[in-house]
């Protein structure tokens, strides 16, 4: 017993160093939506710049935490933000809906364009309901309105 009392003290008058708080490697740039990759629930996601790239990160507690690189070069990335708009609705719709994204065609009512350059219209499937799809120089890009 005397033995554990003078451990006990000898361990009580060693300093101990405060735990040091430790920088992010990345910078949170903007919260959004999108889907689990497993069950394809719609789930927040965070949008992180790190090593100027630009990454998507999403969690679902029933599967986990997901990173994916979603730009490559994040000045582009926020540089190109200034010319974010609303999607513009057409004045007439070319599909009725019978099943929502991704199963309805892109002119649907559920889903809102916005033209990243001439060529516009993408044919990727969207995979939740109310989804803007652009194109820009061969980049397919989805986004939940």
């Amino acid at each position: 017993m005397a033995d554990t009392v003078a451990r006990n003290l000898a361990a009580q008058s060693t300093p101990v160093m405060p735990a040091r708080k430790k920088d992010a490697d990345y910078v949170f740039y903007e919260l959004t939506r999108s889907i689990c990759p497993e069950c394809r629930r719609v789930i927040d996601a965070q949008i992180l710049l790190r090593d100027n790239k630009v990454y998507m990160r999403k969690r679902y507690p029933d599967h986990g935490t997901f990173e994916a690189l979603v730009y490559g070069d994040a000045k582009a990335y926020t540089a190109a933000a200034r010319f974010n708009k609303p999607g513009t609705i057409p004045l007439k719709f070319t599909t009725e809906i019978a099943h929502g994204c991704p199963q309805t065609a892109a002119s649907a009512p559920t889903t809102s364009s916005t033209p990243a350059s001439a060529s516009s219209r993408s044919t990727a499937p969207a995979t939740w309901p109310g989804c803007v799809r652009f194109q820009s120089a061969g980049l397919v890009a989805l986004v939940l309105l």
